[in-house]
């Protein structure tokens, strides 16, 4: 593993936690925002390069994005909806 590996691995680190800061910055800029619900970047190993030595890691990236709700509060809601 070189020096140019090393660099890809930051690189690709930087850039999924890039994303994860935009999400949380979009978390913040909405809070206050009515029938919003956050959302949360789920981070992920990316897949290991075989050697022959074993496996060594290449870093990390963005598997998805997701909203994060609360199921009793959306019952609770859907409900009161209904009884409107």
């Amino acid at each position: 593993m070189g020096i140019s590996e090393g660099l890809n691995i930051a690189a690709r680190a930087m850039g999924a936690y890039q994303i994860a800061m935009q999400t949380i910055g979009h978390n913040i800029a909405n809070a206050n925002t009515e029938g919003y619900s956050r959302q949360k970047a789920t981070l992920v190993a990316t897949e290991p390069t075989q050697l022959s030595m074993g496996a060594v890691g290449t870093g990390v990236k963005v598997a998805d994005i997701r909203r994060i709700r609360d199921a009793f509060l959306d019952v609770q809601m859907y409900g009161d909806q209904g009884v409107l």
